[in-house]
């Protein structure tokens, strides 16, 4: 007689003593527990021997059932199972693509309906926050924060530093000569020189420095310098050192006829600064050009949020919307990406003219 197995002994295959016929048990037929007085079998017992025939303990159980003859498997020859639902007929795709119809529609204006989780539509964005810019881009947080004035005695404008030289060249675009002026450190207007019409000046001067142009026959506001009132030299692409600014008549003029870039790509983060004595509305424009409040900011109060290079905003009085504030001493502000961390709008009353 064979000694009790010791403890997590599991004995060779085979080896389990066969349950009795039609042993069952509420969770099924298992094999009788183990009782060390029987011992184990040394070899595979008789009725496990191959004969041909099912054993005694086999028998009891209903018959198994057999693989059909050889061709005669039911439903559609190879190849002809029909498709999983959504998924077009013909060849499948390259490796690691999916299935036409399967991808995400692009972002942007498109008219509906898609196939995926984005819920179709047409016309206009509706009010809040920006769309979805058409392109492949990173995932964008956008911000959305309001706080106290930091500095309130800092100037409006002003250059800040004077590390990266680099040259700007200056064109008159405006038909009418104009008078272009440097911001200084101290927020004070320098004479930069007198440009004719259709004339060129270049600049040596440092990034994050401020200038602006004016003509008080052609507008009461500065002049666009690269589509803003408020022009910062700022490279394009890191390494630059040369930079091409062009003097407009200012669109601002009729905010009416403004109309943000309907397909953008760069997401700027700007901080408006309200340094005027009430409160204001931030209203960013659309790409059909009409008006869509984003933001009453107490006077005082700073708001940072996400926009969109090319882009405009303007700023008017909540009760009274055809009264406008300045940003940036321009009755617009359009939305440009610089290598800061964001962009700086200070609202004021009045403009720089003087």
């Amino acid at each position: 007689m064979s000694d009790p197995p010791p403890p997590l002994y599991y004995p060779p295959a085979g080896q389990y003593q066969p349950p009795p016929p039609g042993q069952n048990y509420p969770q099924g037929s298992v094999p009788p527990s183990y009782d060390p007085s029987g011992g184990y079998y040394s070899s595979y017992p008789p009725q496990y021997h191959y004969t041909g025939e099912p054993s005694p303990a086999q028998a009891a159980y209903p018959p198994g059932y057999g693989p059909p003859p050889t061709g005669f498997y039911p439903g559609p020859p190879a190849g002809a199972y029909p498709m999983p639902v959504g998924v077009p007929p013909g060849p499948p795709p390259p490796h690691g693509g999916p299935y036409p119809g399967a991808f995400h529609p692009p972002g942007g204006p498109h008219p509906g309906p898609h196939i995926g989780p984005f819920p179709s539509h047409s016309g206009p964005h509706p009010p809040g926050p920006f769309p979805m810019h058409s392109g492949v881009h990173p995932v964008q947080k956008h911000v959305d924060v309001e706080s106290d004035d930091s500095d309130p005695s800092e100037y409006a404008l002003f250059s800040r530093e004077d590390k990266h030289p680099l040259t700007v060249k200056f064109t008159n675009k405006t038909g009418k000569k104009v008078q272009l002026f440097w911001i200084n450190r101290k927020g004070r207007r320098k004479r930069k020189g007198k440009l004719k019409d259709g004339h060129s000046k270049t600049i040596d001067t440092y990034e994050t420095h401020v200038f602006m142009a004016f003509n008080k026959k052609l507008s009461r506001e500065p002049l666009s310098i690269n589509g803003s009132p408020v022009f910062y030299a700022f490279p394009h692409k890191h390494g630059d050192h040369h930079l091409e600014a062009e003097i407009k008549k200012p669109s601002g003029s009729s905010v009416n006829k403004l109309k943000s870039d309907a397909h953008v790509t760069i997401p700027v983060e700007v901080k408006f600064v309200n340094r005027t004595r009430s409160e204001v509305q931030l209203e960013w424009i659309t790409p059909q050009g009409r008006r869509e409040k984003k933001k009453v900011l107490a006077k005082g109060r700073c708001w940072r949020t996400t926009s969109w290079e090319g882009h405009y905003w303007v700023c008017c009085d909540p009760k009274h919307e055809e009264h406008l504030f300045a940003l940036n001493y321009g009755l617009h502000y359009r939305t440009h990406k610089t290598r800061g961390a964001r962009e700086r709008v200070v609202i004021t009353a009045g403009r720089i003219l003087e």
